[in-house]
């Protein structure tokens, strides 16, 4: 673990317990204003952001501050919260119930079942004195005994929480306060479409026992990835506010301000760093707030400044990869001009799982969900999407290397001959992927346009990459210009043959046409030029180098 040579406090990766990174003197940064904003209104509040960006963390930090069991702690000492309410008489006052879920995941509805059973037995012996306690209806306390004892059947559980919250209240003559952790889980993870119907038609009945007109409750706050459609799990409940990546209201509370880690790359020894952290882990957009990822820029730093992809292993969601291989031709090519300026999609901000099938921008509402996108509001239900960052741009293009389906070597090979300016290079290698498999449909130009586009992926950390776009006289098919001074633009056009004889032949028409529609007006120095036609899976380039300072054409 790295530490900056005047401060020992450590960054405790992976530690979501509020209580032991206080206790043990690690890395805070403050969140606990997020308890004012808490208690402003009384309800149900659904938080969703993506895996890894505090919410864990933050919900035990709610316990932490409510719960009558730590009594007489000074864990928020120094912190907001102690600045906002110096005798708020709800600290540490109340019973909480805090369900942790997000490591609820099983194969088959019956291994959900028992996971469930284990954790709500879990959460009785929390609790064991409720099943002696006089105060108690005796048909609870038998129900409640089950439950702790794990033997509770699928209808005992759909109303565990209600029953738990509702036996606390009486024991203690108190409201709870119930936090629930990746309420979607076992939802987003599940197996088949059979589970994920049985799975969601048991948590709207659990949550919705427990979270609708409850007078035990004092208020609920639930944490998850994706927010699903009222219809499909939260029917009925009047009191829920919901927040997620596209709403304003808690944007600086989950993930880092720009402020928050300038200080921490200072605290720990490199205020330079910061410039770097931003290119790596910036361009989230909560609300209206600008976010950095926070479990990436804590690897960051305490790696001692080690830029590289943190999060990849922690972004999984099995029911983005669904949508992800279920993607056509139409969708690979929207995902690729995600890298340039953005794509503008209407989107929808909550998910039902049952029409994901049906709306071909649900792929783009959970990705923006998961983390994958950076989403900013234009009017109504539109929004600019985009890829926020290069730890996200290395996500995608693993991604989309995995859509194509071809050798990960040829892959990186046809992108450096590309760069590189390699020709024999890229027609033999571009001849190598075309030839792997069955996948490509390849019927006309378009078809050529996006595995061309799809493998050029690779290198659109270096370019803005986009398709069909307006140049010079008309509309070139692929143009890559360079991000940043050095990088030699590229201007690609591209023709289907009818007969091999002809492969060499529109190749070259591909090349005039380039120069005769002048599609590099405005692009300054040298050129590159392609023209590629395709027969079948059989490729042939000619290509030119275009000096503009000369107006000179010269052979590579």
């Amino acid at each position: 673990m790295w530490k900056r040579s005047n401060d020992e406090r450590p960054i405790m990766i992976g530690m979501d317990f509020f209580d032991r990174i206080r206790e043990e003197g690690g890395y805070y940064v403050d969140k606990t204003a997020l308890i004012d904003r808490l208690l402003e209104r009384k309800g149900v509040y659904l938080f969703t952001r993506p895996r890894r960006f505090g919410k864990t963390l933050n919900l035990t930090m709610i316990d932490a501050y409510f719960n009558v069991r730590y009594k007489g702690n000074t864990w928020f000492d120094g912190l907001r919260i102690s600045e906002l309410r110096p005798d708020d008489l709800m600290k540490n006052s109340c019973t909480v119930l805090l369900l942790f879920m997000k490591d609820l995941m099983a194969g088959t509805f019956e291994a959900f079942l028992d996971g469930m059973r284990q954790k709500i037995s879990e959460l009785c012996k929390s609790f064991a004195e409720l099943s002696e306690s006089d105060r108690q209806d005796p048909a609870d306390r038998s129900l409640f005994r089950r439950l702790k004892s794990g033997i509770a059947s699928e209808a005992d559980l759909r109303c565990s929480l209600s029953l738990i919250t509702r036996m606390l209240s009486v024991e203690h003559d108190r409201k709870v306060v119930l936090l629930i952790d990746e309420y979607d889980n076992a939802v987003n993870e599940a197996g088949s479409e059979d589970m994920r119907k049985k799975v969601l038609e048991f948590m709207s009945v659990f949550l919705s026992s427990a979270l609708k007109s409850n007078p035990s409750l004092a208020f609920a706050v639930v944490t998850g990835v994706m927010q699903i459609a009222k219809a499909s799990i939260f029917s009925g409940l009047n009191n829920l506010y919901m927040n997620s990546v596209f709403d304003e209201g808690f944007d600086e509370y989950w993930g880092f301000t720009e402020n928050e880690v300038r200080r921490l790359c200072a605290d720990f020894g490199d205020e330079s760093r910061f410039e770097e952290a931003r290119e790596w882990y910036d361009g989230y957009r909560f609300g209206s707030a600008d976010v950095y990822n926070p479990w990436s820029v804590l690897n960051y730093v305490d790696s001692g400044f080690k830029a590289k992809s943190y999060w990849s292993n922690t972004a999984t969601n099995s029911f983005l990869d669904r949508l992800f291989r279920r993607a056509d031709m139409s969708s690979m090519e929207r995902l690729i001009d995600l890298e340039g300026s953005g794509i503008r999609e209407r989107l929808k901000t909550s998910i039902s799982y049952e029409e994901a099938d049906i709306f071909e921008d649900s792929l783009y509402t959970v990705m923006a969900m998961t983390g994958y996108l950076k989403v900013v509001p234009e009017e109504n239900d539109v929004f600019r999407l985009s890829v926020p960052n290069s730890e996200i741009r290395i996500l995608m293009a693993a991604r989309m290397e995995s859509l194509v389906r071809f050798d990960p070597g040829s892959y990186q090979d046809f992108c450096n001959a590309v760069l590189k300016g390699r020709i024999d290079d890229i027609e033999t290698i571009l001849g190598k992927i075309l030839r792997q498999g069955s996948y490509w449909n390849l019927r006309d130009e378009v078809s050529y346009e996006l595995v061309i586009m799809t493998i050029l992926y690779g290198i659109a950390g270096s370019y803005d990459v986009s398709t069909e776009s307006e140049a010079g006289n008309g509309r070139v098919d692929i143009i890559l210009k360079p991000k940043r001074p050095g990088i030699v633009p590229m201007i690609v056009e591209l023709k289907k043959t009818a007969e091999e004889k002809d492969l060499e032949a529109d190749a070259c028409a591909g090349l005039r046409q380039i120069h005769e529609k002048r599609y590099y007006l405005g692009m300054n120095g040298t050129i590159l030029l392609y023209g590629i036609s395709f027969l079948g899976k059989v490729p042939f380039i000619a290509h030119d180098r275009l000096d503009t300072s000369s107006c000179s054409r010269e052979s590579l």
